[in-house]
């Protein structure tokens, strides 16, 4: 008989939740993936594209073997733009979740009032194949 284990994520800190004291510079992206492991003992962090200080790869290598070394799992990226971006930008983050290894690209729908329906269906649309092409999956 196989015994199988089920492993769940029990809590994951974003980053937007200390985007005050990142973007004050009280903190960086490094100490807030440190912190998550070390003071609050959670299970993964959701990175905001927003407050990444550079996207080289070897920045993200660099954040991808610390939240490895610390026992995190980087859950998920989150982009507030990415449905209004264009698929360059898109692309860009759907390749920083690859980099990372992460489960899901995290993104807000736009408000009906910021696109017509139209342009709204053809963004998803544009969204979900880019995601799909790249094995992605859209939170």
């Amino acid at each position: 008989m196989h015994e199988r284990t089920l492993t769940l994520m029990k809590l994951a800190y974003a980053s937007s939740a200390f985007a005050r004291a990142i973007d004050l510079g009280g903190c960086t992206q490094i100490e807030f993936v440190e912190l998550c492991a070390r003071t609050i003992a959670c299970d993964g962090v959701v990175l905001d594209v927003a407050q990444f200080p550079r996207l080289d790869d070897d920045y993200l290598a660099q954040i991808r073997k610390m939240a490895t070394d610390l026992g995190l799992d980087i859950a998920a990226i989150a982009d507030a733009s990415f449905f209004t971006s264009d698929d360059a930008a898109m692309q860009r983050s759907l390749a920083i979740v690859r980099a990372l290894g992460a489960r899901l690209l995290a993104a807000p729908l736009t408000a009906e009032t910021s696109l017509s329906w139209s342009e709204q269906r053809d963004r998803l649309a544009s969204a979900t194949s880019l995601a799909k092409a790249a094995n992605v999956t859209l939170a």
